[in-house]
């Protein structure tokens, strides 16, 4: 998108891969910072809450520059103080304000729970970077035929990396 670098991989999520996202996203060059937009983590049962703290905390020891957290992961942070945490509460406030919290140059990791639909907050990353070789956003994302063999839609023309692929 423009002049980011989006990892987008909101389909799937657990500790486990929350860890492996961010350290893909503290891994790779970039000319800017390193910002990871992490959203729920559903499913977890009675100890979702310790869940999500735990593996902020862990998170936070990756070399990333800003974390930009929603739902139980911004809930997880009131505990925390890191000046790299920006929390919001819900997803359509992300929407809102991430455009604010990244410049040119930074890669940006999106990584959440399918149900939490954070892949939302992308349109206004277009309105304020804009679109990347004609990339459009695919809401058919990890459904259908064409999505069998684990292949997910380039949602930004040589810019992102599916990075569910990875973990």
């Amino acid at each position: 998108v423009g002049d980011l670098t989006l990892l987008v991989d909101c389909y799937n999520a657990n500790a486990a891969g929350v860890s492996a996202a961010v350290s893909t996203l503290a891994a790779i060059r970039t000319a800017g910072r390193k910002v990871a937009v992490l959203g729920t983590m559903l499913e977890l049962g009675a100890r979702s809450g310790a869940i999500h703290r735990e593996t902020l905390e862990r998170a936070l020891d990756a070399e990333v520059d800003r974390f930009v957290l929603t739902g139980a992961f911004a809930r997880a942070a009131r505990q925390l103080s890191d000046a790299r945490i920006h929390a919001v509460e819900r997803v359509e406030e992300l929407a809102e304000r991430l455009p604010a919290l990244v410049a040119p140059g930074d890669a940006v990791l999106f990584k959440a729970s399918r149900g939490v639909r954070l892949e939302r907050a992308i349109p206004a990353l277009e309105s304020s970077f804009g679109e990347s070789g004609g990339c459009a956003f695919d809401e058919s994302f990890g459904r259908g035929p064409d999505h069998s063999a684990g292949q997910v839609p380039d949602r930004s023309v040589g810019r992102a990396l599916n990075v569910g692929a990875l973990v």
